[in-house]
């Protein structure tokens, strides 16, 4: 079983991978993490809300002069695609850059005051700050992403098999859902949005 899971920041795109990997005892590989370690160490991922702060606006502005710091997180997400079995990706980019038809695509997503409100409680930062600092990741991603590889990030919908919106759910009733559709598309049923 390959699942790929996508949605912005605060969507609760991490929460439900990770809980998927438990449940049906697939390896979990994030892209925000491997890029967060390629550009910033190891050391980085021990930092609560690394991304939001000032060490992950200095990242975002290593990537954009540097392309190479995506591309490698990408091919080596495409690879664990191609090769494994059993895996969960949590990753902005793999559904829109996998193309073969044997991965469970889903997309969470979730209004911009839902999100900031999540990152400001994970993140012990204040609302506001957690706003601005999620307003400008999802600009300078989705532009990113365009000027790479051509699709618009949360625009562009149709590579999906599953899209659910997350502003009004927690995450017990969102992992609920998902598995409950995989679980059907593993019994054979179609899933809807083949």
């Amino acid at each position: 079983m390959k699942i790929i899971v996508t949605g912005f920041t605060g969507s609760g795109k991490s929460t439900l991978a990770k809980r998927l990997a438990k449940e049906f005892n697939l390896k979990y590989f994030s892209g925000g993490d491997l890029l967060r370690k390629l550009i910033a160490g190891e050391g980085s991922l021990e930092e609560r809300g690394w991304w939001e702060s000032e060490r992950g606006e200095e990242a975002f502005q290593k990537r954009s002069l540097n392309e190479d710091f995506d591309r490698k997180v990408d091919n080596f997400l495409l690879n664990v695609l191609q090769d494994e079995n059993d895996v969960v990706v949590d990753s902005w980019t793999a559904a829109y850059l996998y193309n073969r038809g044997d991965a469970i695509k889903i997309y969470l997503k979730a209004d911009l005051d839902e999100r900031a409100r999540r990152v400001s409680l994970r993140d012990g930062i204040t609302f506001k700050d957690a706003k601005k600092a999620i307003k400008k990741k999802d600009k300078s991603s989705k532009d990113q992403y365009r000027r790479l590889y051509g699709f618009k990030l949360g625009d562009d919908l149709t590579v999906f098999n599953l899209v659910i919106d997350t502003t009004h759910l927690d995450e017990d009733e969102v992992f609920d859902l998902v598995s409950r559709y995989i679980v059907y598309r593993l019994g054979g049923g179609s899933g809807g949005a083949d």
